[in-house]
């Protein structure tokens, strides 16, 4: 199969090995796939969340053979105790797009049927939201339900991208009251934020979405008993902080994908967005530059074949 992947030449087209169905796997033919580089490896293409059509099924996943469908970054067993927990996301053999085998960027990708959301009557997304359903909205919505926010509630995001915005607008849907920090003067400029809401003492929700100097901020902010959500690698954390002002840390690798049907329907009521997230463009050569820009700009570019 063909794929664009960095390489040392570039982000380049070549060929690549097709991989092989186990029983519940499935072929899906790549439509539309969100492309973010900041996990792009050499040599594998890269693409997470996507939308595409199956063109060949493993044996126990027949059922699937031509759906359209949306299919999310990660892939589970679904039958260890750590899936049968709800941690599907954190499988010891889970697979993931764009870092464990080849993503979005490929022709064709192989996941597994049981983790798949059908594009049918009832979700009615055009190919590119559809991706970007199943990319980061869904890894933003994941965040925002691990952290149980509700209505009323302080919630602060620190962070630039996609992934921030969509996390930025499901606060404001719900009735939470949002601050938004990026880089030095984020202090600052939350702080100024929470005293024109009225709400300078109360316990935060806070979401960390990328930047190590980002979660250090929020330890170094977080009022006492509040509850922080991070999407990044902890590094060195000051422990002794978290414990002296009882705050809670959650972490996420990445959107569980029984959420995945959930957050499709948000998109497909209205209730999120995301018109202004979205950037797209025809897979080639450019795409990874175009795709940083982009990450940049707060919108996610989602790629197509031409």
């Amino acid at each position: 199969m063909q794929g664009y992947a960095l390489s040392a030449d570039g982000f380049l087209s070549r060929e690549f090995q097709s991989p092989e169905l186990l029983g519940e796997d499935v072929r899906v033919r790549v439509e539309y796939a969100c492309l973010e580089t900041d996990s792009a490896l050499d040599d594998v293409c890269p693409g997470g969340g996507l939308v595409g059509v199956v063109v060949e099924c493993g044996e126990a996943a027949t059922a699937f053979q031509d759906a359209r469908v949306l299919v999310p970054q990660v892939s589970a067993c679904g039958e260890c105790d750590t899936c049968r927990r709800g941690a599907a996301t954190v499988c010891p053999s889970r697979r993931v797009l764009g870092r464990d085998q080849h993503g979005g960027c490929a022709e064709t990708v192989v996941c597994s049927g049981r983790w798949l959301t059908r594009v049918d009557e009832l979700i009615t997304l055009e190919g590119p939201m559809a991706a970007l359903a199943a990319g980061p909205a869904l890894r933003a919505y994941a965040l925002f339900c691990k952290a149980g926010v509700a209505a009323g509630e302080v919630v602060i995001v620190l962070g630039t991208g996609a992934t921030a915005e969509i996390l930025a607008l499901l606060a404001t849907s719900r009735g939470a009251k949002l601050a938004r920090g990026v880089g030095e003067t984020s202090a600052e400029a939350i702080a100024k934020q929470l005293s024109e809401q009225g709400c300078t003492d109360r316990p935060q929700k806070l979401f960390v979405v990328e930047g190590e100097s980002n979660l250090e901020l929020a330890i170094q902010i977080a009022h006492p008993s509040s509850v922080i959500t991070t999407a990044i690698g902890v590094g060195n954390l000051d422990l002794q902080t978290l414990f002296d002002r009882e705050l809670s840390l959650l972490s996420l690798s990445y959107g569980h994908p029984d959420l995945l049907p959930e957050t499709a329907a948000l998109i497909v009521k209205g209730e999120l967005d995301l018109g202004a997230i979205l950037s797209e463009a025809v897979l080639g050569p450019e795409s990874f530059e175009q795709s940083r820009q982009a990450q940049s700009d707060g919108k996610c570019l989602v790629v197509h074949r031409a």
